[in-house]
């Protein structure tokens, strides 16, 4: 049938563009500041259109640049999402690769997959969550986040300091709005 190579390249161009529109926040934004950031909609909804609960901790090492760290709380998606980028090591899309992320004794782990997620290189760990999921992703991350630094990310060879310098605030809110507490 004519055509049809056609149709299907423009389906997966379509999709391709759905799916960065659904990535995309979590890149790089004009105006990121440096440190750490809490990025939420709780108390922009209106009544036409409601809130959507999601909220995002971003680590930026420098004003305008990369997310080097984020956590994402989609709980109208049912979804908590980790993404790590900036790392040289490994070069190419991988799935099943295990990112760790320590602060003392604090250890949390997590799978995932490397692809270009957000228009670079980054590792992408997405969980579809309910009320149980997310207080063992608590129990595990919280000690890691509210340890006295640094979070250590290590990705394969790839390891990197992220300072907790700055994060105590954006923290408190995030847990609000992502674990109730």
């Amino acid at each position: 049938m004519p055509g049809c190579g056609w149709r299907a390249i423009i389906s997966a161009l379509l999709a391709l563009g759905v799916l960065g529109a659904l990535v995309l926040p979590v890149a790089a934004k004009r105006g990121d500041k440096q440190g750490w950031s809490l990025l939420s909609d709780r108390d922009a909804g209106t009544k036409k259109r409601p809130a959507r609960n999601r909220a995002l901790l971003i680590y930026v090492p420098a004003k305008d640049g990369l997310r080097v760290l984020t956590f994402g709380c989609l709980r109208d998606a049912e979804s908590f999402e980790i993404l790590f980028e900036g790392f040289s090591e490994p070069r190419a899309s991988r799935t099943s690769v295990t990112l760790i992320l320590t602060n003392g004794q604090a250890r949390y782990q997590t799978r995932g997959e490397i692809g270009f997620f957000t228009g670079s290189l980054s590792f992408d760990s997405n969980t579809i969550v309910d009320a149980k999921v997310l207080r063992q992703i608590a129990d595990g991350l919280l000690p890691v986040l509210e340890g006295p630094g640094p979070i250590v990310v290590t990705l394969g060879p790839t390891k990197r300091d992220v300072p907790v310098a700055g994060l105590a605030e954006p923290l408190k809110r995030f847990r609000a709005a992502c674990f109730g507490a």
